[in-house]
């Protein structure tokens, strides 16, 4: 499965098109302190404006991104397609553009993640905020059709100094399980990785969700935001089961992911379990936090493969920064709480 070069519609409608559409196809947008920055196939250089797209990507998650296709297509996964956790944007009245609720917004930057054009950014309070004026003149009345959404190379972080960062990652483990589940799957779409979380109430798949890359590698994964980190090894061994002996996954291709909301201390069992699984199984199993996975969609980063150490934390290395700056050497460490790239605190 490789990249894709297109943002696909959620749905196609012959009846509906865009509001506006740049000059020229847009090439990259750079994300800076003073706006979005975007550069046109013709040349031609502006602040990125709101387009209105019909299908608005930056409220809703097509069911393509639902994946992984194949072999997992079985999953019974949810198809909730909502974009935003706490519902902060919609239309504006007049239908041509979306717009934010300031007081809604957690400034988790999903929607302007998602945005294939370049108009939402993140402000200096962290929020998020729709450029409607196209004040540099690069947009026209949009005529035809509305076609697929081309996939802009970006630049730059989304909210680099964002106030709104120490709480964001706490507001989430605060969200319903279904909730936060749904967060998990939109950040890691947002990272080219296809995932589909469990229905909520169902008994008959305990496992939270399964993701593939576009390597070929595949396997389940787990969502503990709370003091459970241990329980979650602990599913994920009873998810390889189920992936090997009801799908028939070689044990070999399965890649258990934990996603957590911070690293235990140094001296919590976690690392010594992780050891001891792949001691009797063979089977690495991968931890990343919440907050990297943040950090990962906003500087645009691809997760590609779980490859040459990447979130995988073991007794004499739980430190994930490392691998990460190697895979992404460009890649900032953002001011994030203690815990996300490294262990925290240490035991009492």
């Amino acid at each position: 499965m490789s990249r894709p070069n297109v943002v696909p519609h959620k749905r196609a409608n012959q009846f509906l098109a865009p509001a506006r559409a740049y000059r020229a196809p847009i090439a990259a947008a750079s994300f800076t302190d003073d706006g979005v920055h975007v550069t046109l196939e013709d040349g031609t250089v502006g602040v990125g404006s709101c387009l209105g797209c019909y299908d608005t990507p930056c409220m809703l998650v097509p069911e393509t991104d639902f994946g992984p296709e194949s072999p997992l297509r079985g999953f019974p996964g949810s198809q909730s397609t909502e974009v935003c956790p706490t519902d902060a944007i919609s239309w504006a009245a007049n239908k041509q553009s979306a717009t934010v609720d300031p007081a809604s917004c957690i400034g988790c930057g999903l929607c302007a993640a998602r945005c294939p054009y370049g108009a939402i950014m993140l402000d200096g309070t962290g929020t998020a905020v729709v450029q409607v004026d196209d004040r540099d003149k690069i947009c026209i009345v949009a005529e035809g059709r509305a076609s697929a959404h081309p996939n802009a190379e970006r630049q730059g972080i989304l909210g680099r100094s964002s106030p709104k960062l120490d709480g964001l990652l706490s507001i989430i483990a605060t969200l319903p399980d279904s909730k936060a589940a749904q967060f998990v799957r939109n950040v890691l779409a947002a990272c080219f990785v296809p995932s589909r979380m469990r229905r909520r109430g169902d008994q008959n798949l305990r496992m939270d969700g399964v993701f593939q890359l576009s390597s070929g590698q595949l396997g389940p994964l787990e969502i503990e935001l709370g003091n459970e980190v241990l329980e979650s090894l602990r599913r994920l061994l009873e998810d390889v089961a189920v992936l090997h002996i009801r799908y028939g996954l070689d044990l070999a291709d399965i890649k258990p992911l934990s996603v957590i909301l911070e690293l235990p201390n140094t001296r919590s069992e976690y690392y010594r379990l992780v050891g001891d699984i792949k001691k009797v199984t063979g089977l690495e199993f991968h931890t990343v936090t919440l907050g990297i996975l943040i950090s990962l969609m906003w500087q645009f980063a691809t997760v590609d493969g779980l490859d040459n150490g990447l979130f995988l934390v073991e007794e004499q290395q739980n430190n994930l920064w490392n691998a990460m700056s190697k895979k992404w050497p460009t890649l900032a460490r953002l001011r994030m709480p203690s815990g996300v790239y490294a262990p925290g605190r240490e035991a009492g």
